[in-house]
């Protein structure tokens, strides 16, 4: 037979074979082969998975994640067994958003193959944007079991040092460099974690290492400059941060961080240029806000102010407000007989507890202490309530007091009076002393020594470069400020060695020294000389207290929400839930009060305390059992040795105030902690039915927080070490 006439050998493909050269072409880098040849293996068999599986995969990675979903969906309809299918469909489907379709892909995936680890990787990460941390770090740990990858160690690292794990968080980090040697991001993440760890000289050389691979990332530049700072190195932070700057030139982080540096340098003008300049750049910047705000506070020129305020009443002649803020204004320019005789207009037609109070201010600058104490007592009798006409008016009588250091209590806020006042009593007597809000007093006064509850010696020492600065903090939470704030000062006031210890592992020390003195707002209650008698709550009822902190990604407020008396009472009727906001929440979230002030008019077994300068100490010797979230009036509540409950925000790891290592995080097992408001009832009947419940961890931490400083005597030690310096 002719070569014509024999019959043809049969080239076509099958689906398999086509498949397997589409798979091929896709490792070659051929998308486009591979897409023809994935198309051609589904032409001859339509149901064929791995070429569904192939389609879908060529779909992610363009983007088109919807299409890649209906691959995938196709291919495990056609093969449930083929796990990669299940993977890629629920990467598509958490491109999409679809979170639980996408978790119920993985775990057929793993039913399918138990030690997947794409699948294990992919829970995790769907764990993580839920903010379920937990749950995340177990699939990446069942990740790495099966293969040490050094972005998975990387990764799980971060989240771990989230929940307070640092050492094991250290230990995947230094794993994930010594596998990725190369990789500058690594070097970075790990010279984070040591530097928050306190562990200072590694962390700069990881820093180091990190930008000799990569010299242009601009954040190991930005955060090598932050450990600069924080360890003293002002100059040489400025230094880096300028190249942080330069290579982020459109981020506000680096000139927020250039206003922080002059800032604690003593140059406020500076830091108040750098932080405009970061406004500049992001105007709804919080931190640029913050700090920019606090500076101008104390470092205002008077007599440009009193300029403003001139102008502002003339336009408004005779309106109450205008000349009130003109005689402040003369006030603070040392202009005391002007301001006097402004005030005394206003009191001919008014002369009500703030005239009063700022006509006593004028006559003590005048000189005039008997007028002055005149219109201080009307002011105190007339607002018998109002903390800083109570401190004026003390404070005149004890400004001329023996020798000593002359040491002025500086009230930030209105709460502090509480925190700085057994202070005041403690010294009076044997000191000249001053507890004031106002910094234009201070500055008349000409204080050895000022003492502050919160972090603002930064700006006042510049105003007062002779002076000494104590620090006595306001709670015991670190919340990511109480580092800075033991740096700016000379003396910080702790309530034990093991809280100076905390510190010490930070690398936070004040610039003399720590007093072990005990924490003084609790002196009373630590006494039992706390007077509950006249507080607004049946004697024969359980008191519920609920003390959220204002911060919202703290704060347990928006979890609870309008269901507050539902989840805290639910139906009890031997109980009243009382309501200790914290004192800035009416500044951040004044809708919260309205909530809450809504609910205690409508229902007799709920009570709102309203005012933000009332003390927290009688209620928390009143209170069967607190609820609170990340505020520091859990540990205080430690005092009295009742049930803690503890509901934590899982929107916390948004939070620029979130420090993992603070002990509001690493010692929530002084409560009972939940992220489930649903669980609140049945803890809360456990914690008041049981109030024995969880004692012995309270009293290991209530040792481990105070030590042997529970006897109400730190205003005592810190007036004996006053009286030393």
């Amino acid at each position: 037979m002719s070569r014509r006439g024999a019959p043809r050998k049969s080239t076509r493909k099958d689906a398999a074979t086509l498949a397997r050269e589409a798979a091929s072409a896709m490792r070659s880098g051929h998308a486009g082969k591979a897409g023809k040849l994935y198309r051609l293996a589904l032409k001859e068999n339509p149901r064929h998975a791995p070429a569904l599986y192939g389609l879908g995969q060529l779909s992610l990675a363009e983007g088109d994640t919807r299409e890649a979903a209906r691959r995938f969906s196709e291919a495990v309809r056609n093969d449930k067994q083929l796990a990669g299918a299940w993977t890629g469909l629920a990467s598509a489907l958490q491109a999409e958003n679809k979170l639980y379709e996408a978790a119920r892909a993985c775990r057929m995936a793993l039913e399918v193959e138990p030690d997947n680890a794409a699948a294990h990787l992919q829970l995790a990460t769907i764990a993580t944007r839920e903010q379920r941390i937990g749950d995340a770090i177990e699939h990446f740990e069942h990740s790495l079991r099966i293969r040490r990858d050094p972005q998975v160690l990387d990764r799980t690292a971060r989240l771990q040092f989230l929940q307070g794990e640092s050492e094991a968080a250290l230990k995947l980090w230094r794993e994930a460099v010594a596998s990725a040697p190369e990789d500058a991001t690594l070097w970075t993440h790990l010279a984070n974690g040591l530097m928050e760890a306190g562990i200072h000289e590694e962390s700069e050389a990881a820093y180091r290492k990190a930008l000799e691979l990569q010299p242009e990332l601009s954040k190991a530049h930005l955060n090598l400059g932050n450990l600069l700072r924080r360890t003293g190195r002002i100059g040489e932070a400025v230094i880096v941060y300028g190249k942080a700057r330069e290579l982020a030139p459109g981020s506000p982080e680096p000139l927020v961080c250039l206003g922080l540096a002059a800032q604690e340098s003593g140059d406020v003008a500076g830091a108040v240029r750098w932080y405009r300049a970061a406004l500049k750049q992001d105007p709804g910047h919080a931190g640029a806000r913050n700090n920019l705000n606090l500076a101008m506070k104390y470092h205002a020129d008077p007599e440009h102010n009193l300029q403003q305020a001139r102008a502002r009443a003339g336009r408004a002649p005779g309106q109450r407000r205008a000349e009130l803020g003109l005689a402040k204004a003369l006030w603070e320019a040392g202009k005391a007989a002007e301001s006097s005789g402004v005030l005394e207009r206003l009191a001919e037609s008014e002369s009500g507890s703030g005239i009063r109070y700022w006509q006593g201010l004028a006559c003590l600058s005048a000189g005039d202490r008997a007028t002055a104490k005149e219109h201080l007592d009307a002011a105190v009798d007339l607002r018998p309530d109002d903390v800083y006409a109570l401190a004026a008016r003390d404070s005149a009588a004890h400004e001329a007091d023996a020798d000593g250091p002359r040491v002025a209590l500086h009230m930030n806020q209105r709460y502090h009076y509480h925190i700085l006042r057994p202070v005041f009593d403690a010294a009076a007597g044997r000191m000249p002393l001053l507890l004031t809000p106002h910094v234009h007093q201070m500055a008349e006064f000409k204080p050895d020594l000022v003492v502050v509850a919160e972090s603002h010696a930064s700006v006042l020492r510049p105003r007062f470069p002779e002076a000494q600065l104590v620090h006595l903090r306001h709670g015991f939470a670190s919340k990511n400020t109480a580092v800075f704030s033991a740096r700016m000062s000379d003396y910080v006031c702790v309530s034990s060695e093991g809280v100076r210890d905390w510190y010490l592992r930070k690398g936070a020390r004040p610039r003399r020294d720590f007093w072990v003195t005990g924490y003084v707002q609790m002196d009373p209650l630590f006494r039992g000389a706390v007077d509950t008698s006249t507080l607004p709550v049946p004697a024969d009822r359980r008191c519920i207290l609920y003390a959220p902190t204002w911060n919202a990604e703290l704060s347990s407020a928006p979890m609870l929400g309008t269901r507050i008396r539902e989840l805290l009472l639910n139906g009890r009727d031997d109980a009243v839930l009382v309501i200790k906001p914290h004192p800035v929440t009416q500044a951040h979230h004044p809708d919260w009060l309205r909530g809450w002030q809504e609910l205690a008019e409508q229902h007799r077994d709920v009570h709102l305390v309203s005012s933000i300068s009332e003390d927290i100490m009688p209620w928390l010797a009143r209170a069967d059992v607190l609820v609170t979230d990340a505020s520091s009036v859990m540990f205080e509540f430690l005092a009295v040795d009742r049930p803690v409950v503890l509901i934590s925000s899982p929107q916390r790891y948004g939070s620029s105030h979130f420090d993992p290592t603070g002990i509001e995080w690493t010692w929530r097992d002084l409560g009972d902690e939940t992220e489930n408001v649903e669980e609140l009832p049945g803890i809360l009947s456990k914690a008041l039915d049981e109030p024995a419940h969880g004692a012995a961890a309270r009293a290991a931490w209530r040792e481990k927080l105070f030590g042997g400083c529970i006897d109400g005597r730190a205003a005592e030690r810190i007036v004996g070490h006053m009286l030393n310096t």
